[in-house]
This record gives structure tokens, sequence and C-alpha cells, in this order.
């Protein structure tokens, strides 16, 4: 299991830093479980090519093409 902590994010075009300290957990094979401040953000799954987004409440939040795009996109969920 890997665990990566305080991970701030930025886009080129806007600066967007989100200052929550968001804790990324691969919880298996292909799969990340996120929190920040000790609120579950959502999970990421590895399928094919693309990583799936899932919020807090279990929606989708799209299909993306890396998994630090997924993860600024759970992030700016905040």
């Amino acid at each position: 299991m890997s665990v990566i902590q305080n991970v701030e994010f930025s886009t080129q075009q806007d600066r967007v830093t989100v200052p929550e300290a968001v804790t990324w957990v691969q919880a298996d094979r292909g799969f990340w479980v996120g929190s920040a401040l000790g609120e579950f953000v959502g999970t990421i799954e590895r399928h094919g090519g693309v990583y799936l987004a899932r919020g807090a409440r279990g929606q989708s939040e799209g299909s993306h093409p890396t998994l630090a795009s997924a993860r600024h996109h759970l992030a700016s969920c905040l």
C-alpha cells in the first residue's frame, strides 16, 4: 500500500491550489481512496487506459486520462 500526503494541485490555465491536505491510499491494484481532513473524498479506479473517479457519495466524476488529473478533479470538488 502506498500513501501520498499533502498533495496540492495547480493547472497551467488558472493557478488553482487546493489548500486541504489530501491523502491518497492505494487500497488495491488500480484502486485509490482519497480523504481530506478526515473526510472521505472519493475513489479512483484504473479501467483500461483511463481513470474513473467517483465522488464521496458514489457519484461518477468522469473519466480522466491520468491518475493525476483524476486526483486533481476530486480535490477540486471539495
